[in-house]
């Protein structure tokens, strides 16, 4: 994986009431890279998960803990956000 040296990663996902939750998980260490500015072809992952779903939970693996699980959740829209 490009970000965190780790050659395997896991995606699995799971239905709850109103939501789905999806996680990524690999082995490797978290790097924290700055927020590249506009024109650059990376940097922008994380902004654009906050951006399309409702919940975002990054726990870092450490050279001491390797392992990087990502979290995201994405709700049912209720009535009043679909606009009925």
């Amino acid at each position: 994986m490009l970000h965190s040296q780790s050659n395997e990663v896991r995606i699995t996902w799971k239905r709850r009431p109103n939501a789905v939750e999806v996680r990524v998980t690999d082995e490797g260490v978290f790097r924290r890279e700055p927020e590249l500015s506009t024109g650059h072809l990376g940097g922008h992952g994380i902004s654009i998960m906050r951006a399309l779903v409702d919940e975002v939970d990054i726990h870092e693996g450490t050279a001491e803990e390797p392992g990087t699980v990502v979290r995201l959740v994405k709700k049912e829209p209720t009535k009043v956000d679909a606009g009925q």
